[in-house]
């Protein structure tokens, strides 16, 4: 029974062999390979972006004709990777060594799909559509072009909604709430910044200390001096925001319940005073499209380098 063992980034990888079949342990994959079954052996370096690695490919055929293809990577320069790659190449008289072809070529005969092509399409469509459905309130809120006139008694004793863009009158603003500043610091220019969203409550005329809050208002400004509390007025219009993980968080349901003694609804709606469908639909657009073009960008990159590489030295 013989042992080797290789890294592979930040993983050990452990191989035995008992002179009929090979064992390789990566990660939480276990690999077996029986030596009577190898057809086809290639092994190389490979350059993905700026990752550099040896890759070997292994053909199996069994008894039956059923063909499988194995694949290994080590970290540049690992002796017992090439000491295993050897045991493979010389495992019988028959075996096809394939390590002086190309790349290219080489897969061809194996059979294998360039892995590294395939990731590359699936994180080209795959991260933008992920940031597309992580940001899909936004379009839904931008897509949103009705709008309703409720009074706060109506929207408190929860009035159907057939739009989450409303102008809501009759309500009274309660003199307490939560001011968050949030200051940044431009290290290019020295300066600061600084952005502030007040959250108040706005209850019906009617409204009790020992009755539940169902609307808070939200205020947000880009400087933390313009915002200070949310002045009363006849009418307030914003967009209800409860879409997927929209509303109230919970540190801030804490601070109305446990500091200042409110009884906050399990469905409190948060209403936006500074948004818009139409700042919503521009905000989703630009996320999707920024992600897009710069996946786009990276995977050209990397395709051409892959392409570039796809000659492939020999290990060691």
């Amino acid at each position: 029974m013989s042992s080797l063992s290789y890294r592979f980034m930040t993983l050990n990888v452990g191989a035995t062999c008992d002179g009929t079949e090979l064992r390789v342990k990566q990660g939480l994959r276990t690999s077996r390979i029986a030596l009577s079954e190898v057809n086809s052996v290639y092994a190389g370096r490979l350059e993905a972006g700026a990752v550099h690695y040896e890759e070997l490919v292994v053909l199996t055929v069994d008894p039956a004709g059923k063909r499988k293809v194995h694949r290994f990577q080590a970290d540049l320069g690992q002796d017992q990777f090439h000491a295993m790659v050897t045991l493979l190449a010389t495992a019988h008289l028959a075996v096809k060594d394939l390590r002086s072809l190309s790349r290219e070529e080489a897969h061809r005969q194996i059979g294998a799909t360039d892995s590294n092509k395939h990731a590359l399409l699936v994180a080209m469509v795959l991260v933008p559509l992920l940031v597309g459905v992580a940001g899909s309130s936004l379009l839904r809120h931008g897509l949103d072009q009705g709008h309703a006139e409720v009074t706060a008694t109506e929207l408190a004793d929860g009035l159907p909604l057939k739009t989450r863009n409303l102008t809501i009158t009759q309500g009274v603003l309660l003199d307490k709430g939560l001011r968050e500043t949030t200051s940044k610091r431009n290290r290019r220019t020295n300066t600061r910044s600084e952005s502030a969203e007040v959250l108040m409550p706005l209850v019906p005329p009617d409204w009790k200390p020992s009755d539940e809050v169902v609307i808070l208002l939200r205020q947000s400004s880009s400087k933390g001096a313009d915002v200070g509390s949310i002045p009363q007025q006849n009418a307030y219009s914003g967009v209800v925001r409860d879409l997927w993980f929209e509303g109230l968080g919970t540190k801030e349901r804490r601070f109305f319940e446990d500091e200042l003694g409110l009884h906050l609804a399990s469905n409190v709606k948060l209403v936006d005073l500074d948004a818009s469908p139409r700042t919503d639909l521009l905000l989703y657009l630009l996320m999707v499209g920024v992600t897009s073009a710069v996946m786009a960008v990276v995977g050209v990159f990397l395709w051409r380098r892959n392409a570039a590489s796809a000659a492939g030295k020999p290990a060691a």
